[in-house]
């Protein structure tokens, strides 16, 4: 979990200092990851709840943590994939 907690935080921060990327959608974006951010949290304490108090808990919520995150970061790469390429766009006209 504390890898892909890293490597989503590395695309995230390459997304939110992208030169394209004006204001008002950099405040979207910051909006949208804490709410992602918390629903995650969120959900994978709800999928650890199935093994509560026993030694797959902690175990459940963390692969929970990785697998979310994961989808996350493919996420987060499409959106900086596609403003690099509105950025070519720009620059080419």
């Amino acid at each position: 979990a504390a890898a892909a907690d890293k490597k989503l935080n590395e695309v995230y921060q390459r997304l939110l200092h992208a030169p394209t990327i004006d204001e008002v959608r950099r405040q979207k974006l910051v909006a949208a990851q804490r709410a992602w951010v918390r629903f995650r949290d969120a959900e994978c304490v709800l999928e650890g709840d199935a093994a509560r108090g026993g030694s797959m808990e902690g175990q459940i919520r963390s692969a929970c943590v990785s697998r979310m995150t994961d989808h996350r970061i493919k996420t987060l790469e499409q959106l900086l994939s596609a403003n690099d390429s509105d950025a070519t766009t720009q620059s080419a006209r």
